[in-house]
């Protein structure tokens, strides 16, 4: 009897840690997105609270509030149409307000190694947030990190950096052509800059390489057997003349 308790227990500590994983692996995005705010964002918010927000007082920052978190789906690269999206949220966003004022946001990203929080001082993005309609679509531009509210068929700008690329709301149309546009003058950004920085290495390549060579040329003269003797080696072959005069003294024609 004992010896099959003991096979019990030991099948008990073989199995139970993958059926746990098992159950966290099955879990939605909405599901740890829920634990993660209801476990981790309060301390995270206190974490970086005090750095994020440097005008809030101690007693504020104690006091901040974490509001209704709201997900919110990644735009595809090749996307024709983000309203008809049927991708999973991997990005929640929860309004942070001090005294029933927006001040800021806590973000969680869903990533390959389970999640991350951030806290970041947008006050817009918070008021957004609040303000939102129930049939509302927060979408996420991921080259950008940039939020973006779908109401209709109007794309409206949530984040302080979406601000930054749009200043107002637009169609959906629009927004798909921008965004396409952003896209391109980003990549030839990054191409330019990967270009100006092998600048400098092509140039000192050059210039080693010019060094070298006449390194080289000069070595090589003056090794070579046909290369002309030395002023100085010359001079030291030339012999004194000495003209003889009848009856008269030596005369030396180097003097």
């Amino acid at each position: 009897m004992r010896s099959v308790l003991a096979l019990l227990v030991l099948l008990g500590l073989v199995l139970l840690p993958g059926v746990a994983r098992a159950a966290t692996e099955e879990r939605s995005p909405e599901e740890s997105a829920e634990e993660w705010f209801e476990n981790e964002a309060t301390e995270t918010l206190r974490s970086y609270a005090g750095t994020v927000f440097p005008d809030l007082t101690q007693e504020e920052l104690e006091e901040l509030v974490i509001e209704e978190p709201v997900p919110a789906v990644e735009i595809s690269e090749d996307s024709s149409d983000p309203r008809g999206s049927q991708a999973e949220p991997t990005h929640f966003a929860a309004p942070v307000t001090s005294e029933a004022l927006p001040v800021g946001v806590v973000l969680y990203d869903i990533t390959e190694d389970g999640g991350e929080g951030a806290v970041h001082a947008d006050a817009y993005f918070a008021t957004r947030l609040l303000t939102r309609e129930r049939a509302d679509l927060l979408i996420v531009e991921p080259q950008f990190s940039t939020y973006f509210m779908i109401r209709g068929d109007t794309i409206i700008p949530v984040s302080a950096e979406a601000l930054d690329h749009l200043a107002g709301s637009t169609s959906v149309e629009s927004f798909l052509e921008l965004r396409k546009s952003l896209m391109t003058d980003d990549a030839n950004g990054r191409d330019e800059a990967v270009s100006t920085n092998n600048r400098p290495a092509i140039i000192a390549g050059i210039i080693l390489a010019v060094f070298l060579a006449s390194t080289l040329t000069i070595t090589w003269l003056r090794r070579s057997p046909n290369a002309p003797e030395p002023l100085e080696k010359l001079a030291s072959h030339k012999r004194p003349i000495r003209i003889y005069r009848p009856g008269g003294n030596r005369v030396n024609a180097d003097d």
